[in-house]
């Protein structure tokens, strides 16, 4: 929800800003019914006013519990006039940057981490206009969507960026959880929120950072002995970068003393991460039969885990249960491993369900031709093996010639030549396009600001 009107914004009368302020402050205490009131109250004289329609939307999605996400997602978008497919995003009104940093959340959570992120660097384009509120949650959601499109660097810079500007003093912010050892913001810089609102910023601050600093390759560095579920992944991560790993799989098999992370709640579930990681461990010392148990364990969990959430039929649910799934990321992981035990055929069917979600992917591309190239090396072993038999039993007779499933059309999804070539084609054209828009963004980067 967007802050009261401040200095150098629209006038409005004192009661107006009264109404505002009464607005602002029942939100934060999580009294979402009074709070719409009180809205509904200002709007009777504010009722074009951009940034009261955002935040009752906001109060009337709270109090659906994260439900009606569909009229939600309907308001944001005349607010910031970002309709279908992301390609340019401009934030005119730096004030109205909340309803675009509730837009890209929505399409966080539908699976479209690329869309919501360029909003969120549109966002982040005025991060000196932003208030320390917004600030704080904009931010570390911007990192977070960087570090998931493997953008590590960029990431590292706008947490560098988010320390000097919020005042974090971070100098024990990767040491015990002591009072007076806490890693502490500015008095002033955190004003505005309450203590337990500062305790959740400074957690999801911690595990950023420690996040950011794996994917950064930094190894080397001190995470908190904390038996939860959060940091004994990371410290699994920081030892499985360090290839000891018999030290992650350790970690991994911790029993936490955190209650369970589950999609009701979190918007993903514990046990399913755990098995995948686990899953990645053995398949990086080649125990490919162990990992794709893991893998199939994980998919279990998944399974259950998302029942009632599936991405097909969402209504009812809350919006952090939408596409909560990680079946796709599993099945690559599990089709991988297919493709190492020499199960090529399975290993196909695994990667043509992800296709779905990443078909823009040419490593995914890749992988399928990979697949279709092995199931014909096979075919051409047996058919050898065959003729052998045959030569040495000294047999003559007409063999029945099999089925070819080459004669197939390279636009139906099958294990073949044919259609193998139209993978690798599928996969240097995406190369190229992504080649394009890389050099467009290290031009964009090396020109001067205004």
């Amino acid at each position: 929800m967007a802050e009261p009107t401040g200095e150098g914004k629209p006038k409005i009368s004192d009661h107006e800003s009264e109404l505002e302020v009464a607005a602002f402050s029942e939100f934060q205490k999580a009294e979402y019914p009074q709070c719409l009131q009180t809205l509904v109250k200002l709007q009777k004289t504010q009722d074009s006013n951009p940034k009261v329609i955002h935040n009752r939307a906001v109060a009337e999605f709270y109090i659906s519990d994260l439900r009606r996400y569909d009229l939600f997602r309907k308001t944001m978008i005349q607010i910031t006039e970002l309709v279908g497919e992301i390609h340019t995003v401009n934030v005119k009104h730096p004030e109205l940057a909340a309803a675009y940093v509730n837009q890209a959340i929505v399409l966080y959570h539908f699976r479209q981490p690329l869309g919501a992120l360029k909003i969120m660097l549109a966002v982040m384009a005025h991060f000196d206009q932003l208030d320390d509120y917004l600030l704080r949650k904009a931010g570390i959601f911007t990192v977070h969507l960087l570090l998931d499109t493997n953008q590590p660097k960029k990431a590292n810079g706008l947490l560098a960026m988010l320390i000097s500007r919020l005042c974090i003093r971070v100098q024990d912010i990767l040491s015990s959880d002591d009072e007076e050892e806490r890693p502490q913001l500015d008095n002033e810089s955190r004003k505005d929120i309450s203590e337990i609102q500062f305790e959740e910023f400074r957690k999801e601050f911690r595990l950023i950072l420690i996040r950011s600093n794996l994917l950064n390759g930094k190894k080397n560095f001190i995470i908190p002995c904390e038996d939860t579920a959060e940091f004994s992944i990371l410290k699994g991560h920081q030892y499985y970068l360090g290839n000891d790993y018999q030290m992650a799989a350790k970690e991994l098999a911790k029993r936490f003393v955190n209650e369970p992370v589950r999609v009701a709640t979190h918007g993903e579930d514990q046990n399913t991460c755990l098995a995948n990681n686990m899953g990645l461990i053995h398949f990086a010392v080649k125990h490919y039969a162990l990992a794709a148990r893991f893998f199939q364990q994980s998919l279990l969990f998944d399974q259950s885990a998302t029942e009632n959430a599936s991405t097909e039929k969402v209504e009812g649910s809350p919006l952090h249960c939408v596409g909560a799934t990680k079946r796709p990321e599993i099945l690559y992981n599990h089709g991988i491993t297919l493709l190492y035990l020499q199960k090529p055929k399975e290993a196909f069917e695994c990667l043509l369900v992800v296709l779905n979600s990443y078909h823009n992917n040419p490593r995914l591309w890749l992988r399928l031709a990979e697949c279709c190239i092995m199931v014909h090396q096979q075919n051409q072993k047996e058919q050898l093996k065959n003729m052998t038999q045959v030569v040495l039993q000294r047999r003559k007779y007409l063999r029945k010639q099999p089925f070819n499933a080459e004669d197939q059309s390279a636009a139906i999804p099958s294990t073949t030549l044919e259609f193998a070539s139209l993978c690798l084609r599928n996969a240097v054209t995406l190369i190229e396009f992504h080649s394009g828009e890389l050099a467009k963004q290290a031009e964009a980067a090396d020109k001067p600001g205004p």
